[in-house]
């Protein structure tokens, strides 16, 4: 009986000393993971047509979800990692609503002001171009598109030929209010 109990006991040391083994270095990989940052922005997203087949004709519904995720998502981390999706979840939430015409100016003021501006990276310029032209090619009779990206062209790239192009786009799109063209 005593040798029986020295083996379990044996066996029972053993298997709490695994135990803490094991706790103890899923939290040191925790930690470690958390210092580094490791995996803090993985996030999976389809690609804006395989979107577009997962909504079951929900369009609206997921293109609104995103957008609201994409403004907390965006605003709430400081590393500059997070706007390598940003390009992807905007093409994303206009895909699933082409007419969705304040994810096209709030995404592509995120790209010029926080990707552009804050981190000094020159692409979030051309990203934001090429998110408010795809508007202006789903929304032609949209103005707003047009004076936005004449707004980024005139003050962010210095270029007045090209904010001169956008914003007589702008004026001449026919649901302009008359107190704004006129103030064009």
């Amino acid at each position: 009986m005593r040798n029986f109990l020295g083996k379990a006991g044996i066996a029972i040391i053993i298997i709490l000393l695994l135990i803490t083994v094991v706790f103890l270095q899923r939290n040191l990989d925790y930690k470690a993971e958390a210092r580094r940052g490791f995996g803090k922005n993985i996030i999976y997203l389809p690609n804006a047509e395989y979107a577009k087949y997962l909504t079951v004709g929900y369009d609206n519904i997921l293109a609104d979800y995103l957008y609201l995720w994409s403004i907390q998502f965006f605003y709430e981390k400081t590393d500059k990692e997070r706007f390598s999706i940003i390009e992807n979840v905007f093409n994303i939430i206009t895909h699933l609503d082409p007419d969705y015409i304040e994810a096209y100016r709030i995404g592509a003021i995120m790209m010029i002001k926080d990707v552009y501006k804050l981190h000094g990276d020159p692409e979030g310029l051309k990203m934001a171009f090429r998110l408010l032209n795809k508007g202006i090619t789903n929304n032609p009779e949209s103005w707003a598109l047009p004076f936005e990206a004449a707004t980024a062209a005139h003050f962010d790239l210095k270029d007045k030929k090209l904010a001169n192009k956008y914003y007589q786009m702008a004026i001449e799109s026919p649901t302009i209010p008359d107190k704004t063209r006129r103030r064009i």
